[in-house]
């Protein structure tokens, strides 16, 4: 592919991406609806990868901002969050604080590691926060 087209499509797709943050949520994290043809596969793939302050940006601002600590619940932006209730936990949050998680494994089993991740030291906590948004990202998107 030449450089200009790739370009253009990395342009084109930025610029949907920012009209998707805009005018579309689905679920409480925000989805890409931009079709996938072989040109743009692989700019797709790359762009659809979240951050943990896309993915969970309530649970980010708490993370970031708290040490080693036994609280358990916050209230973020007129959000109640409960590291210890499912539904309100990092990998709750991620799923749009819904009761299910989409039948998934590996993240109900997350979700219940993470109820002593305050406990642990931020450095500690970014070894598990970032398997988990690499999960997610290979996952649910």
């Amino acid at each position: 592919m030449r450089e200009s087209t790739r370009t253009t499509l990395v342009a084109l797709q930025t610029l949907y991406q920012k009209e998707a943050l805009q005018h579309t949520r689905s679920r409480g994290y925000i989805r890409s609806r931009v079709q996938e043809t072989p040109q743009t596969s692989q700019i797709q793939k790359e762009s659809n990868t979240r951050s943990l302050h896309q993915v969970v940006p309530l649970w980010a601002s708490v993370l970031a901002s708290t040490s080693k600590t036994d609280k358990i619940r916050f209230k973020v932006r007129g959000q109640q969050l409960d590291i210890s209730q499912m539904k309100m936990c990092v990998v709750g949050e991620a799923h749009g604080f819904q009761d299910s998680y989409d039948n998934c494994d590996d993240c109900y089993k997350t979700s219940l590691e993470f109820a002593t991740l305050l406990r642990d030291s931020p450095y500690k906590r970014k070894a598990q926060l970032d398997e988990f948004v690499t999960h997610f990202n290979e996952k649910h998107l």
